[in-house]
């Protein structure tokens, strides 16, 4: 869906943008970088900043995980 912003300044002049595509739709991807620094402001509220970066560092080496034990443990509560 379609997003337009409009901005009134002070002086009268009006500022619009459009954005046809939101972040993260494929035709306008998240980067690594900024998914993690999503993922991470969001973690943290509920573990510790070091246990988010496992977690993080698991998810993406999952392919390199022979038991995901390892995973759902570091996911319980």
């Amino acid at each position: 869906m379609p997003s337009i912003l409009e901005v009134t300044l002070n002086d009268g002049r009006v500022i619009t943008t459009r954005r046809d595509l939101p972040k993260g739709e494929p035709e306008h991807p998240v980067s690594d970088k900024e998914l993690k620094e999503k993922y991470l402001s969001l973690a943290v509220d509920r573990v510790e900043p070091e246990k988010a970066e496992k977690i993080w560092d698991t998810i993406f080496n999952l392919d390199n995980i022979n038991d995901v034990n390892e995973l759902t443990e570091m996911l319980k509560a």
